[in-house]
């Protein structure tokens, strides 16, 4: 072994022990690496434990009203070999693709759920989303310059806040929170490299985020990516000034001063690569996204044609936006009770905007504002942190425009812009333990004092609240216990019942841990720091683990796989549904032994729409979730006060309006007959002999006898100049569903009313109906099925002329004898979407393997 020599320098090592050094250097990062991999698989587990180890399902809210039953239907189509293009079991068939929520095109979607059973896929996303939010936020994070532990901790404060947990229940709002961090990312990187390989995957980014999401969250992504460029660029184009070990950059005199991008070729040579490259990233994902944008636009288009000023666009947005009373849900877990009892001052209630933030993640989100000062990102994270919360209030004027854009318009509850603040304290929290070891003695000092403070504030604000709203009806909800309400004889009880409640004792105890770590910094590491920083992990995470599991209730997979005893006697027709609130208030859940939420069989029972639809149920109404087909929507709103009054006898009309359009329970039953429903689903009764109890439970089933048909042959048309004329014939009272029909434009021959033969629907499939009919005089073949641009129909084989009938139906004249008709959905936006997505493909190969950058090519000669 050849031995080390010494020199006047000292002692020079031998080249073993050089390898020897290289490859413990090498061990070293590559276990740290693994422990980094680790942690991004496991900490979903961790938190989703019960759905993704136990294979039990969400159950809460929208999970079982529209995410599980779409992303079933989503599942059953593509294993079928089709898109999810066009669902036919709700408002009697609409453009799923068009909602922009169902994911149909995205290519994790496409590949996971052609591959698994659809809930083990969805439940498969919800864990791999998770854990790209955790990398994609750690990427970020190491951008601006955070060691591997302050990544680590901000991205788990981000990916599992109460924000998350409030919105786990819809999906692609956890598939863009994933994104949100990966985007901004590539930006980063493409800013920083600028190749036209990093532009091009940039847009192939974008393009993912949108696929993904939602349009009202991918617009919130856009706008962090603006910021970015706008505010955080400046950390990394600096007119080339040389990084210091802090992560900020050095002027000429070596100081650590900033200096803003400024986007003009004369001032800053790489301004024009940069705009250039911008567009190329917004071009290449336009084109790439067009198959899913063009039908969205298209049906925003139906809608504001269907609907105009009938909808009070800006309302709706701001619906479930902040008010005064949700800054402490907030900022704290459960101000009494439940998360469920947690509005102050209100009745039991919790919504998605209700995203708990946490004392501990905010008081160290204060301290990252303190010891990150003018380092890389801070002035980024406080415009996001700032803007974002100022955009969740109710009365925003900035509503006022985005309640016109034509693809988030249709979306409410702008609560959910708090995901930008999410992001922020995220990114604080990592700068506080990343600088606050490195800070001065001074401004340790402030943030200790800062800290303190906001502790204090946040203990007081906590019992302070329990104390004076946790009393009901001369009682105190015991935290934690909603069922034990103890006697409220003075303050001091109250105080006491306060204290011994489990939750705010981890809140305390969590701000406690944070003061003592803040505290104890100083420069250097010890083993004292190493065993206050995972303290301040467990502080961080545990109670945002708790807020996960009582947040998001889960059941047994029976209860998306076995379908109730009302869905059984329905089969295979179709149902409309009068949902118990509108008849009476009977609560929709009960409290279990040991305080997990199981909702009742009786829930399950009413079928509200879209839930049915797991077990094949069709609806002539919905579940309105984003935007829907306006024909039939609008058929729906028109008649749904006449069902309600019908059912519940409350008749507020006149003797006039009866005598012209007839009695609630006829104008019921006439539309009805109208959109084929077969089915009543409803907790009330209706006395009619046309209308059988079929099954009899919390909530009835009633079946029509005869049933109405899905296709029938009318002898008359009625020509109507436009869609609003349609809806008045329809509505009077001498009006024959099954003898007439309203059209658009005039159809020859077709004056006699009355039935004109017989019509039924022998087979279907994603895209295609086909009926046989036989008619023994010429006559119109009317469709129960949602009319909208792209469907088109062929009698015999033959093209024919597609009618709208009865204001959002189908309809297609034929002569006397047998036919077949086959209806069919091609999408023309769909079409030319595919032509420029496969234009965006080529845009993107050529970017991806093109040998130049946009920076190189503007690069100043020295």
């Amino acid at each position: 072994m050849k031995q080390a020599t010494s020199t006047a320098g000292g002692r020079v090592p031998s080249r073993e022990e050089d390898w020897e050094r290289e490859n413990a250097n090498y061990l070293t990062m590559r276990g740290r690496k693994l422990l980094l991999g680790a942690i991004v698989v496991l900490l979903p587990l961790a938190f989703m434990w019960q759905t993704l180890l136990l294979g039990r399902p969400l159950v809460r809210d929208d999970a079982q009203l529209f995410v599980y039953p779409q992303y079933r239907a989503l599942g059953e189509t593509l294993r079928a070999g089709d898109l999810y293009l066009w669902d036919a079991r709700q408002y009697c068939g609409l453009p799923a693709l068009a909602t922009g929520q169902s994911g149909g095109l995205y290519p994790i979607h496409l590949v996971v759920f052609r591959l698994l059973p659809w809930m083990t896929a969805l439940h498969c996303c919800y864990w791999l989303h998770l854990a790209l939010a955790l990398a994609g936020f750690m990427w970020v994070a190491r951008n601006l310059g955070m060691g591997r532990a302050a990544a680590v901790i901000g991205a788990g404060v981000y990916a599992f806040s109460g924000y998350q947990a409030g919105h786990l229940i819809h999906y692609n709002f956890v598939t863009a929170a994933a994104h949100l961090p990966l985007a901004l990312g590539v930006l980063q990187t493409a800013l920083r490299r600028g190749s036209w390989r990093c532009w091009g995957l940039l847009g192939l980014e974008v393009a993912l985020a949108f696929l993904s999401s939602h349009p009202q969250i991918f617009l919130m992504i856009m706008f962090t990516l603006a910021v970015w460029v706008l505010v955080g660029e400046r950390s990394f184009v600096a007119n080339g000034a040389p990084q210091d070990d802090n992560g900020g950059r050095q002027d000429a005199k070596g100081g650590g001063g900033r200096q803003p991008v400024i986007l003009s070729e004369a001032k800053n040579p790489r301004a024009r690569p940069v705009l250039v490259g911008i567009l190329v990233a917004a071009l290449v994902a336009g084109l790439l996204i067009a198959p899913q944008v063009l039908p969205t636009l298209e049906l925003a288009r139906e809608i504001k044609r269907e609907l105009g000023t009938q909808i009070d666009q800006l309302s709706w947005m701001q619906s479930y936006a902040f008010e005064l009373r949700d800054v402490a849900r907030v900022l704290l877990p459960d101000i009494f009770g439940t998360v469920r009892a947690n509005v102050i001052g209100g009745e039991a209630f919790f919504h998605e905007t209700s995203a708990y933030v946490g004392g501990a993640p905010l008081l160290l989100g204060l301290v990252g504002l303190i010891v990150g000062w003018r380092r890389r990102g801070w002035l980024f994270a406080l415009v996001l942190l700032v803007v974002g919360a100022s955009l969740v209030w109710a009365g925003n004027p900035v509503y006022a425009v985005l309640a016109r854009l034509p693809l988030v318009g249709g979306f409410r509850a702008m609560g959910r812009w708090t995901l930008l603040p999410m992001f922020a304290v995220g990114l604080l929290v990592s700068m506080a333990v990343q600088w606050l070891p490195q800070a001065t003695e001074r401004q340790r000092q402030v943030a200790t004092k800062a800290a303190l403070g906001l502790a204090g504030l946040v203990i007081f604000a906590l019992f302070s609240l329990w104390m004076t709203f946790g009393a009901e009806g001369g009682s105190l909800v015991l935290p934690g216990h909603p069922g034990l309400a103890l006697p409220l004889k003075n303050t001091a009880a109250a105080m006491y019942n306060s204290l011994i409640g489990w939750q705010p004792v981890v809140l305390v105890a969590a701000l406690v841990v944070v003061c003592v770590w803040v505290a104890a910094q100083r420069p250097g590491r010890n083993s004292l720091q190493r065993v206050l920083l995972m303290l301040l992990v467990v502080a961080l995470l545990g109670p945002l683990w708790h807020f996960w599991q009582v947040t998001n209730p889960v059941v047994g997979r029976a209860y998306y796989v076995q379908p109730p005893e009302s869905a059984r006697v329905i089969g295979s027709g179709r149902m409309v549904s009068v949902p118990r609130e509108l008849v009476a208030a009977v609560p929709a859940s009960e409290q279990r032994p040991g305080g997990e939420w199981m909702y009742t069989e009786g829930y399950r029972s009413q079928l509200r729409p879209a839930y049915g639809t797991l077990f094949d149920v069709r609806y002539s109404d919905g579940y309105k979730q984003g935007i829907v087909t306006p024909a039939t929507l609008q058929m729906w709103n028109q008649y749904q006060a006449y069902m309600v009054q019908a059912i519940t006898g409350q008749v507020n009309t006149s003797e006039e309006t009866i005598e012209r359009v007839g009695t609630p329970l006829e104008r019921m039953k006439r539309f009805h007959a109208l959109v084929g429903a077969q089915f009543i689903v409803t907790p009330g009764k209706v006395q009619d002999p046309a209308l059988k109890r079929v099954w009899e439970g919390e909530t009835s089933v009633w079946r029509y006898e005869p049933a109405h048909p899905r296709a029938w042959l009318v002898g008359q048309a009625i020509s109507a100049p436009n869609a609003e004329a349609q809806m008045q014939i329809i509505k009077q009272r001498d009006f024959q569903p099954y003898g007439q029909a309203v059209v658009e434009g005039a159809v020859e021959g077709l004056t006699q009313p009355g039935p004109a033969g017989t019509a039924s629907v022998v087979g279907e499939d994603t895209y295609r109906v086909r009926v046989t009919v036989e008619a023994f005089r010429p006559a119109l073949a009317v469709l129960a099925d949602a009319w909208y641009p792209g469907w088109e129909v062929t009698v015999d084989g033959l093209p024919a002329r597609l009618l709208r009938a009865n204001y959002g139906l189908k309809a297609v004249a034929v002569r006397a004898g047998c036919h077949e008709v086959i209806f069919s959905y091609h999408p023309r936006p769909w079409r030319v979407g595919l032509m420029l997505m496969a234009l965006g493909l080529v845009s993107l190969l050529v970017l991806v393997t093109y040998p130049g950058s946009a920076a190189r090519s503007r690069r100043p000669s020295a």
